[in-house]
């Protein structure tokens, strides 16, 4: 075989034996840049592997702590307050009675979840200043995050504008025992 190329070879002219070798270069280079190419690809796959990996073992190493810490958050979550639908309107109650304001509470409304149910209720303020209002937002963020502030309505009382009529909407979680 290398024979019969080598016959082929002699028997072409000068020029179409520089053509040839030209494109046999020109092969020689585009197949070593796809090689250079594929290098490069498998470098640099290579090294986001190797990060990658440090990060998981990072990760791995820590594992027991972490788990610690997630123990802890959730103990001190069962050991904190949750409220149910009556203990949230009775809490907000309580509130508005220690503040002397005189306000209307709606019924709780109830939303099921897979791990918190969420209760919320309106709450409509006649006539209150705006102390008053911000000791209330003050007491209920002492029990943030299982009371929360959803919405907040403002508005200037018709009689007297030193007055405010406010409709709050507060939420509140409750953790199921299921979980």
């Amino acid at each position: 075989m290398i024979d019969w190329l080598h016959n082929v070879f002699n028997r072409l002219s000068l020029r179409e034996k520089l053509m040839l070798t030209a494109l046999l270069w020109a092969g020689i280079f585009v197949w070593l840049g796809s090689v250079r190419r594929h290098q490069q690809e498998y470098k640099s796959a290579s090294s986001a592997l190797k990060h990658q990996t440090a990060e998981q073992s990072g990760w791995f190493t820590q594992g027991p702590l972490i788990d610690a810490q997630i123990k802890k958050i959730t103990d001190r979550m069962q050991a904190q307050p949750f409220f149910d639908g009556s203990e949230l309107a009775g809490k907000v109650d309580g509130f508005v009675r220690e503040l002397g304001m005189s306000a209307d509470i709606s019924a709780p409304r109830s939303q099921q979840g897979d791990i918190f149910n969420v209760h919320s209720l309106t709450l409509r303020v006649a006539r209150a200043n705006l102390p008053e209002l911000m000791a209330l937002d003050e007491k209920l963020r002492g029990h943030s995050p299982y009371l929360v502030l959803e919405r907040v309505t403002l508005r200037p009382d018709n009689k007297d504008p030193l007055y405010l009529s406010a409709q709050l909407t507060i939420q509140s979680l409750e953790l199921k025992q299921s979980f």
